[in-house]
Parts: C-alpha cells; structure tokens; sequence
C-alpha cells in the first residue's frame, strides 16, 4: 500500500507491505554441444572449461541435456533477489527526480537542479533503518523538520508513525494536500516499483 500526502515544506510516501527481497530467479542456459564440449575419449575440452568459467561454476556443476537440436552442456544459473534496501537506494533519486511540476524553480544557477521547492532535507527510512541515497549532494537521513517558526530545527526519526507523531507535535502540517500531488507522487513510485 502507497500513501501520500503534502505541506508547503514537504512531499511524503510512504509504503506498507513492502517485500524484504525479491525472489531468486532461476534459469537454464546451455552452452556448446556435447560433441564440443567432450573430445572422443570424454574429456572435456576447452569448449566446455570455457563455458563452466563463463558460468562462474566448476565442470562437475555443469551437465546434459536433450534438446530439439542434440544433446548440449547446460548449467543452472540462479539470479539472486537484491534486497528492498538495494532497490529503493537505487530508484528513490530518479523517482524524486521524475517527479515534474507546471512550474519549476532552479535555485543553483541555471545549470542547477530543478524542483518545485529547493531540497532541504529527505527523510528515508525502511524499517527503522537509514537509507543510503543522495539527491543533488543532499543525504538521505532520519531527520525532518517542524514548522518554521513554532517547531524544532532538527526532529530525528524512527519511523514513519514516529514521523507523524513528531511533526504534529513541531507544528508540522500532516493534513493531506492536493490530489494532484499525491497523484503524482504514487504514479512516480508505482512506475519505479
């Protein structure tokens, strides 16, 4: 489940029921014939050391199998699921990125990044735990801040309901902003999931 919500300071997403890893993916992939890979005493031949290496596996790990075309080396080679924590470092910037805007502004110079409101800070955490990403040289950290005037500066989170907890008592805005906004903040994260 994707939430959204918006403030003057603050885009937020968060998400309920993310998977810890993704699943191990599992494949076939055959390699020369089995003419090649064995000379006529059946030993292995180059042909088939090269493609055990090409599999990162040992010969012993590689064997036969009948196929429409003859018998060919085949090995298993299994894709391991990288981790939420893996996933979400590596789209969450181009997701934030992504996110367009009918009016942007650019608060670096012309070449500099643009956004609709100057990045000040970004909360990003999955279970409890920082992750590690940077969007245009801000780190992605366990600190938000309250209402610019009646909150405190630096409020340091656990989690997304400490989040709430928190910047309701700093005088930050939780109620939920426009719908448009949220729309585009849900269709960016979908699009990356």
């Amino acid at each position: 489940m994707v939430g959204t919500f918006s403030a003057p300071r603050r885009l937020v997403a968060w998400v309920r029921g993310l998977r810890v890893k993704q699943a191990d993916v599992e494949s076939e992939v055959t390699g020369p014939p089995k003419s090649v890979a064995y000379d006529a005493v059946g030993a292995p031949t180059r042909a088939a050391q090269s493609f055990a290496d090409k599999q990162g596996l040992t010969l012993k790990d590689v064997y036969i199998v009948q196929t429409p075309k003859g018998e060919y080396l085949a090995a298993k080679n299994i894709k391991r699921g990288r981790t939420a924590e893996q996933i979400l470092n590596e789209i969450l910037p181009r997701v934030i990125h992504d996110l367009t805007w009918p009016r942007s502004m650019t608060w670096t110079g012309l070449e500099g990044a643009r956004f609709i409101r100057p990045i000040r800070w970004i909360v990003g955490l999955l279970d409890g735990k920082l992750l590690k990403f940077f969007l245009r040289g801000v780190a992605a950290g366990n600190k938000t801040r309250g209402h610019r005037f009646l909150g405190s500066s630096d409020i340091t989170v656990k989690d997304f309901a400490d989040y709430e907890k928190r910047l309701k008592a700093n005088g930050g805005d939780r109620a939920p902003g426009g719908a448009r906004c949220q729309d585009r903040i849900r269709i960016g994260l979908l699009c990356q999931a």
